[in-house]
């Protein structure tokens, strides 16, 4: 799981590397759809992890500290990207930004790659578990 979480950002950032080259609105989507095709599977798998790992006293809490620091990582981001884009200009903007996603997604590959294949997975979740146990009982 970690290490899909790493290869999507990194995905998202290769996806919007080929954006500024497109000379078309289809290719364009494509690779808009990819990227977040990308961006999506590391932001469930993220979220996937921390319900899994969290106990459950402290579970919404946690949940809803992340749910708002994606939302001001997101907007924060906005701003900055649109300020830069009418600063230095789209491209050099694009590539930055592309820089960064890939940037992030490494450092994640490179940060977790002793977790990949740890010795025991995230805990399931309770009813994960319940429906396992129904299916060994039948």
């Amino acid at each position: 799981m970690l290490f899909v979480c790493g290869a999507s950002i990194v995905t998202y950032g290769i996806a919007y590397a080929f954006l500024p080259f497109t000379e078309s609105l289809l290719a364009a989507s494509v690779f808009v759809v990819l990227a977040h095709a990308g961006g999506g599977a590391h932001w469930v798998l993220s979220t996937y992890g921390l319900q899994a790992t969290t106990p459950d006293r402290v579970r919404g809490r946690v949940m809803t500290l992340d749910f708002g620091l994606a939302t001001l990582a997101v907007g924060g981001s906005s701003l900055l990207a649109g300020g830069a884009a009418e600063a230095v200009g789209l491209r050099p903007t694009s590539f930055a930004l592309v820089a960064l996603a890939v940037g992030y997604g490494t450092g994640w590959l490179v940060w977790t790659r002793d977790l990949w294949h740890g010795a025991t997975d995230p805990p399931a979740p309770r009813v994960l578990r319940s429906l396992l146990r129904r299916q060994k009982a039948d």
